[in-house]
């Protein structure tokens, strides 16, 4: 996935799967809507989203407008997590002295399977969402 400016309207149809209309995007801070266009992780804000019992459930998360490999944009969603999840780090196949690292703020440089490539990535740990 890519991070570059995608285009200059706010991608309306993919806010609204997480209860942000039109109305409430246009009403989102300069600064958040620009993060967004740009392809950068926005502040962290709260959203409320409809679940499958009909209850509305609002959590705080970051997000980033990517393109996935098609050219298509993408909204990607961080949300807060209590702690930096085990099955998180299967993924990824982190060790434990790895996650560890992690958790206390450092980057760490770790070859990473992408579609069966294996790619070396930075990984750090996002302070105020876990992930």
């Amino acid at each position: 996935m890519d991070n570059r400016n995608l285009s200059e309207t706010l991608p309306y149809g993919k806010l609204a799967m997480l209860g942000i209309d039109k109305e409430k995007a246009d009403l989102l801070p300069q600064e958040v809507k620009e993060k967004l266009l740009s392809g950068e992780v926005t502040p962290l804000m709260q959203v409320s989203i409809r679940a499958q019992n009909g209850n509305a459930v609002t959590l705080p998360l970051k997000l980033q407008l990517v393109t996935d490999r098609q050219g298509n944009p993408a909204l990607m969603a961080y949300p807060v997590r209590a702690i930096l999840e085990t099955e998180r780090n299967k993924a990824l196949g982190l060790t434990e002295q790895e996650a560890e690292r992690l958790k206390k703020g450092e980057v760490i440089q770790k070859a990473v399977d992408v579609n069966g490539e294996k790619t070396r990535q930075y990984l750090q740990l996002d302070p105020e969402t876990k992930s």
